[in-house]
């Protein structure tokens, strides 16, 4: 019953805010074009802030995670290779292509993953994940301009791939935190509140903008591929990438952070770039939607699974 309880603890707070997005679109309290300008503040101004304090306010000697990160690293680039090498066989469309090689390997850990592992978590972990976050999140967007580049038969940029990395919001977030934490700088008393709080903030309002952009009216047209990038997404990768972490010996927090990084939804970059790169965008956005809506239940059989086997 006690691990059934931290199951639903980790879940219901996302379920939760999405549902009040999707409320507040349906009644229109505000435009729904408002929630995808939230959406963007959220990530670009908001979510920066939640990953320096998580990583500002922890030991990071006692909490960098070298082991956990090289694997995370290793397993994705590994998936990405041979998913992309069966996918240019397999899949004809290569509008559709692009979107099913990156629901092998990237994952919405900034929003989801954060918001998840924030009542899991101790303050050290939660840092050690958000340094895991900003070493993945630039590789998440190396290897998604490679795979959409290629699927179009165009040459990949390396100017476009270093720019990308230099101006994402989580990154600098990220390495800021770091600095100021080995280099033991302090914040003034009240400038750390309002961090703190802006922090708190940053990963709530996402979800919710998240929630509020749900929109089931074009989910018939896509259903068996939607369905079957659902289920990849949410249970085949996972459990393929996770199986290898604990025959390895990964356990409490740090197999916590593996799970999450590979079992949650989709991100929602994926539909932006979508749009970009001439992929299929209509599916991109239902994926984004339909794994993040489902990663609520998914989620909640994944951790109360491994609290059950006494791995975390």
């Amino acid at each position: 019953m006690e691990n059934l309880m931290i199951s639903l603890n980790c879940v219901t707070p996302i379920f939760i805010y999405m549902l009040v997005g999707w409320y507040a679109s349906v009644r229109r309290v505000v435009p729904r074009e408002v929630f995808s300008r939230i959406s963007r503040l959220a990530f670009s101004v908001l979510l920066p802030f939640t990953m320096f304090n998580n990583i500002y306010s922890a030991d990071l000697d006692a909490s960098f995670p070298l082991p956990m990160v090289v694997y995370l690293l290793a397993v994705n680039i590994v998936f990405f290779t041979v998913g992309s090498l069966i996918l240019f066989r397999t899949e004809p469309n290569g509008r559709r292509r692009g979107l099913s090689i990156q629901n092998i390997y990237r994952s919405n850990i900034a929003i989801i993953g954060v918001a998840l592992a924030q009542p899991l978590m101790s303050a050290e972990a939660l840092s050690a994940m958000c340094i895991a976050i900003a070493v993945l999140v630039p590789v998440y967007n190396v290897l998604a301009i490679i795979a959409l580049e290629l699927c179009r038969g165009r040459k990949v940029s390396t100017g476009k791939l270093l720019l990308g990395m230099v101006k994402n919001p989580l990154i600098f977030g990220s390495v800021t935190g770091i600095l100021f934490s080995a280099l033991g700088i302090r914040l003034p008393s009240p400038v750390e509140s309002a961090v703190a709080g802006l922090a708190k903030t940053g990963s709530v309002i996402a979800v919710v903008a998240l929630g509020a952009n749900f929109e089931f009216s074009a989910l018939r047209r896509n259903v068996r591929p939607l369905t079957k990038l659902a289920l990849n997404r949410l249970v085949v990768y996972p459990l393929l990438m996770v199986a290898p972490a604990v025959l390895l010996g990964f356990r409490g927090s740090d197999l916590a952070t593996i799970l999450i990084c590979v079992a949650a939804p989709i991100s929602t970059s994926t539909y932006t770039m979508a749009l970009v790169y001439d992929s299929d965008d209509e599916l991109s956005g239902q994926t984004v939607i339909i794994t993040s809506l489902f990663c609520c239940v998914t989620l909640f059989l994944w951790i109360f699974l491994f609290k059950q086997l006494g791995l975390f």
